[in-house]
């Protein structure tokens, strides 16, 4: 039986944008009328009237900072972290969707993904149930630059102990923003960047492996032991989904906005699982996707014009 839009709690973090936080609430609202909305954000955040009386909890907190160093891309992840933890100790409902505030939902497909049964081996099982993510910036360990431990942070579904299980780790360690500033190892495959781990790198090795059992040093440490262990866990606890299975598109950005040489997607995924079916909707969706990337690629976009 497919979940229901009343069986949800959706946290809706990061800074508020009202023209873009309208767009977004209102479209949970339309496709998940009965649902849990809760949106987790900063002290002194501009949230006129409106979009508090569509809100079912407007949650404020201290902003804990970006510490990024200033040549460096901003990653936010203690931002991240912070406003979905505290928004998750608010959620009543049986199943928590973790989004953005530029994420719209364009109708309610995320019910069905979240109600699919999919087998699994004990062995490497974390959570309860599987966890839905995106495909948007997820890395593949089996092509392109082989990394393990990179499931894009943009949209997490699943069990709320799950969920909240997935956000109980501890913050981002602040020499963790500048701990190649002397310098990269060989093994560091962008060395435009000198912090340890990217936001998905952290919270994905911080969920697959709390007791630290294996070799994982930085986002491109790509050791044998890390891909085996990571393959496995991957598999067996994560959903990866493209936009269209998913049913979001972004405010902010053309998607995915990562190379599909680089990405892990819902193919991949399937393959992996030896659970590929070639006429099948989940295969009709990634032609799509696909075509829709060679355009971006060409046209060479990233941001969209009214960000």
């Amino acid at each position: 039986m497919e979940i229901q839009s009343k069986e949800i709690s959706f946290v809706i973090q990061g800074a508020v944008n009202n023209t873009y936080a309208i767009k977004v609430i209102s479209s949970i609202r339309k496709n998940f009328p009965e649902s849990e909305l809760i949106l987790s954000t900063w002290n002194g955040s501009n949230i006129n009237e409106e979009i508090r009386s569509m809100l079912d909890v407007v949650l404020e907190s201290e902003d804990p900072g970006d510490y990024t160093n200033k040549e460096d891309t901003p990653i936010n992840v203690n931002r991240q972290i912070v406003s979905t933890r505290n928004g998750i100790s608010k959620t009543t409902r049986e199943y928590i969707v973790k989004t953005r505030t530029d994420i719209v939902f364009e109708n309610s497909n995320i019910l069905y993904e979240l109600s699919r049964n999919y087998s699994r081996n004990k062995l490497f099982s974390i959570s309860n149930e599987f966890i839905l993510a995106s495909d948007f910036s997820t890395r593949s360990h089996l092509k392109g630059l082989k990394v393990p431990f990179w499931i894009c942070d943009f949209i997490y579904a699943g069990k709320r102990d799950d969920i909240k299980k997935l956000f109980s780790l501890k913050n981002y360690p602040i020499d963790f923003f500048s701990e190649y500033e002397k310098g990269h190892p060989k093994t560091y495959q962008d060395k435009r960047h000198i912090y340890k781990y990217t936001p998905e790198s952290y919270i994905s090795y911080e969920y697959l492996d709390s007791k630290k059992t294996i070799k994982f040093e930085h986002s491109y440490d790509n050791n044998l032991e890390a891909l085996r262990y990571y393959h496995n866990y991957l598999i067996n606890n994560f959903v990866i989904l493209n936009k269209r299975q998913l049913g979001v598109s972004s405010l902010k950005y053309y998607l995915p906005f990562s190379s599909r040489n680089y990405m892990f997607t819902n193919t991949d995924w399937r393959i992996s699982r030896k659970e590929f079916k070639f006429f099948s909707k989940d295969t009709f969706y990634e032609l799509i996707e696909f075509i829709e990337w060679i355009y971006i690629k060409l046209a060479k976009k990233r941001f969209k014009s009214n960000d």
